[in-house]
């Protein structure tokens, strides 16, 4: 019959039962999430584009399609230039609004209140 070392014996079960064994099954699951996140939602930018400049390629396309819009916003800034320029014009012609002059305002007649004394004041 094999004999058994008493120290041997506790060593294996402390193994068993450490508490770093949570910490490490995180460590690899998450990993493993990180590798399998990375092979199937940026494996089609891994394959065509290997630099910043190739990746940043949207926002060309963005600004070309853009400009039919800022055309057609610049010809409506024109039309609304022009159709408010002669009323503009006419509000600059007309006759200032009477210009009325402030009145000294009278002075209060409520008596202010007085400042409570150490004295007066409550104690709690």
């Amino acid at each position: 019959m094999p004999t058994v070392e008493p120290r041997s014996a506790l060593n294996i079960g402390l193994g068993v039962a450490s508490p770093l064994w949570p910490a490490f099954a995180l460590a690899a699951g998450t990993g493993a999430a990180f590798y399998w996140m990375s092979h199937w939602s940026f494996g089609r930018w891994r394959v065509e584009a290997t630099n910043l400049e190739a990746l940043l390629e949207a926002p060309k396309v963005a600004v070309e399609a853009s400009e039919p819009v800022l055309e057609a916003s610049a010809e409506t800034v024109e039309t609304v230039v022009e159709s408010t320029t002669p009323i503009v014009e006419a509000a600059a012609e007309a006759p200032a609004a009477p210009v009325v002059e402030p009145q000294e305002a009278a002075p209060a007649t409520a008596p202010r209140p007085k400042r409570a004394k150490p004295a007066d004041a409550p104690t709690v």
